[in-house]
């Protein structure tokens, strides 16, 4: 069963920030250049989307880090809850990321 952990999310235009994102139970799921390239075509469109300036990223086996500005005030849900993000989860499946050990 999962635990909700939702911990408060503060973004504020023209502000500068540094976030990691951790799979669940550690899992390697982006252990694949394909599901690493999934991963990069969602922070792609979230780029747009949102109007964010992305300096430098990451994405490792089981985390990802990034490193951004945003351009524009827009609620923190819509960008880092996935249970919000419609984006992150009309792509990611469950089938898409069963880790592969």
């Amino acid at each position: 069963m999962l635990k909700d952990h939702h911990p408060p999310h503060l973004y504020f235009k023209n502000q500068t920030y540094f976030l990691t994102g951790r799979t669940y139970q550690k899992n390697c799921y982006f252990n694949t250049d394909e599901r690493k390239e999934i991963l990069k075509s969602i922070l792609a469109k979230s780029i747009k989307r949102f109007d964010i300036k992305i300096y430098a990223w990451v994405i490792l086996n089981n985390h990802y880090h990034l490193l951004f500005d945003i351009k524009r005030k827009f609620p923190s849900s819509q960008f880092a809850n996935p249970k919000e993000n419609k984006l992150r989860n009309n792509e990611i499946s469950e089938a898409n990321f069963a880790p592969k050990y």
